[in-house]
């Protein structure tokens, strides 16, 4: 692999990390509650995108045969 694109993942992995490392210090007091409604939504979102991603999974994997692919 080229050593450009291994340290612009690496750098992201550590930005990644830092930022929801100070986001939690910002949100640990946050006395915020969801409902039941809102449950009932990041459900659906959540069903929702896991079809789209199985749908384009098996879209990919049909046509070429990528073993590979279909496995991740």
């Amino acid at each position: 692999m080229n050593n450009n694109y291994i340290l612009k993942k690496n750098i992201s992995f550590v930005g990644i990390t830092l930022l929801l490392t100070i986001l939690y210090f910002f949100m640990r007091d946050s006395t915020w509650h969801g409902g039941i409604h809102l449950h009932t939504l990041m459900e659906t979102i959540a069903t929702m995108l896991a079809l789209v991603i199985g749908i384009s999974g098996l879209t990919r994997f049909m046509p070429n045969r990528m073993k590979n692919f279909f496995c991740l």
